[in-house]
């Protein structure tokens, strides 16, 4: 059951995220494969939701991989 709702709000918290962000790559503007680039860990939920562009960026697949390298 906890796993459950750690789930539902991560789920929510992504909806969020990609909305603050108009469900676009902030690097190239796809909306294919987006995912959640972190700018800084250990940060809590609600720290996040007052700044969300200090912490996390949306990025396609593709980006990412780029900014970590890979």
């Amino acid at each position: 059951m906890i796993q459950t709702n750690w789930r539902e709000r991560h789920r929510e918290l992504r909806k969020i995220i990609l909305k603050f962000f108009s469900n676009k790559c902030k690097e190239c503007n796809s909306n294919k494969k987006l995912q959640i680039h972190h700018k800084k860990y250990n940060v809590t939920n609600k720290e996040l939701l007052k700044d969300i562009g200090k912490y996390v960026v949306v990025l396609c697949n593709s980006c990412h991989l780029k900014k970590h390298k890979l």
